[in-house]
């Protein structure tokens, strides 16, 4: 019994301790990078869309130079690592 006892006070203490440190809470950081905007991709009229073979859900435009897609109502294309 007196070791059961021992065990539950260590455990508060433990976590007590713990969540009460001043170095936890001072090591939280948030970093947020958007990056400039891509720069805008011009067409005269839309594009023919072809649905990407395996992928039913999203389309791309073959006729354009550049890798475009079409996927729910919104237009994506790969700049610099990012959609």
């Amino acid at each position: 019994m007196k070791l059961r006892i021992r065990i539950l006070i260590s455990l508060a203490l433990a976590a007590l301790g713990g969540a009460a440190s001043p170095r936890a809470a001072a090591d939280v950081a948030v970093n947020i990078n958007i990056g400039p905007p891509p720069p805008p991709i011009v067409v005269a009229a839309p594009p023919t869309l072809v649905v990407v073979p395996g992928i039913p859900v999203v389309q791309y435009a073959p006729s354009l130079q550049v890798d475009v897609f079409f996927h729910e109502h919104r237009w994506y294309y790969p700049h610099g690592g990012y959609w």
